[in-house]
């Protein structure tokens, strides 16, 4: 998985934990203040080993490196990250931070009996415990978590396009299995927009799933799995699947597995296909990122959104389900006028 450097404002050579500026006498246990002041200073390097949901939660110390306290590696691959650290560091110190410095202060004592020397942690960590302060309540700065470097190329998606690529207008489309908006727009108006627009060669379909709690995160992960070829189909038969399950007097049921499956059943796959695909902490983290970042990117309101651009890339227009219970209010009505 990797050590993660955040693309957004960084303090030089990336934060924090003192050398000679505070802490106790083997350099163990550092406030956040004396922390970032070693930081700005470039005299220490600060990494942040919580998990992607509380990194997504509250962002990230500015400048902080990541290595998930989640790894696919498990623990002894979160104390090999911090190894390599300290190699490609010589001189700096490394800072530790978690939410409370529970997490961290246990890691400290498994790098310490490893023989990892020059490693310390923040009291307190990012929220603040009996430990010390916290970053947070020291007023120290914040940024926002942007995913695994700079992931821009996730959204060169072409499993999850559909149409020429010389077509005079491109359509981002932007939702999710659980919004009822996002359903009725999927399952009423992209048949005919497929049928006379991208069949036809007039229109480009990108597809961004945007995943808003654990089960639209879960079938945003199946989608992800299809690949290419295969994606439409299984977006289609998911929104189709939680349409029904919505139109239930029961509802929604309590256990996601089955339902996927069933909707993945066309390719083949078996159960344990599925399970590889939902438990990978990799993906997971990859369709967050991607989340996060075209929310920003695109300054989403809502769901379900569909931005058309026209040949050149600008923007044309931006539709959204804020306006009334039918889907996307004059969609239709605007690819019928460019007919």
């Amino acid at each position: 998985m990797g050590v993660r450097r955040q693309t957004g404002a960084m303090v030089p050579a990336a934060a924090m934990v003192a050398i000679a500026c505070g802490g106790d006498a083997t350099g163990r246990e550092w406030t956040a203040a004396e922390a970032y002041e070693a930081g700005t200073a470039g005299e220490a390097v600060l990494v942040d080993v919580r998990t992607l949901s509380e990194w997504l939660e509250t962002g990230l110390p500015e400048g902080a490196l990541t290595v998930p306290e989640d790894h696919p590696g498990g623990y002894p691959g979160v104390r090999e990250e911090i190894k390599a650290l300290r190699t490609d560091h010589p001189g700096r110190k490394i800072v530790l931070i978690c939410r409370t410095g529970n997490r961290t202060g246990r890691l400290l004592d498994d790098l310490q009996r490893a023989g990892v020397e020059g490693v310390g942690h923040v009291a307190g960590g990012v929220a603040g415990s009996a430990r010390g302060r916290g970053w947070i309540a020291a007023g120290l700065p914040m940024e926002r978590y942007r995913g695994p470097g700079r992931h821009t190329a996730m959204l060169d998606t072409p499993a999850r396009t559909l149409g020429a690529e010389d077509a005079p207008y491109r359509a981002l489309t932007f939702s999710s299995v659980t919004c009822a908006l996002c359903r009725r727009m999927e399952l009423e108006q992209f048949p005919e927009i497929r049928r006379r627009w991208i069949e036809t060669g007039q229109l480009r379909w990108e597809h961004y799933p945007i995943p808003m709690e654990q089960t639209s995160l879960l079938a945003a992960m199946v989608g992800h799995c299809a690949g290419a070829g295969a994606y439409d189909a299984v977006r289609h038969h998911l929104f189709q699947a939680f349409q029904s399950l919505a139109e239930r007097p029961e509802g929604m049921p309590g256990h996601w597995l089955p339902v996927l499956y069933r909707a993945v059943e066309p390719l083949g796959w078996g159960h344990s296909d599925l399970r590889a695909c939902v438990e990978s902490e990799r993906l997971m983290e990859r369709v967050l990122a991607e989340r996060v970042e075209v929310i920003e990117r695109f300054g989403l309101r809502s769901l379900p959104t569909v931005i058309v651009f026209d040949r050149d890339g600008a923007e044309v227009r931006r539709f959204t389900g804020e306006e009334g219970a039918d889907g996307v209010p004059g969609l239709l009505e605007f690819f019928h006028s460019r007919s």
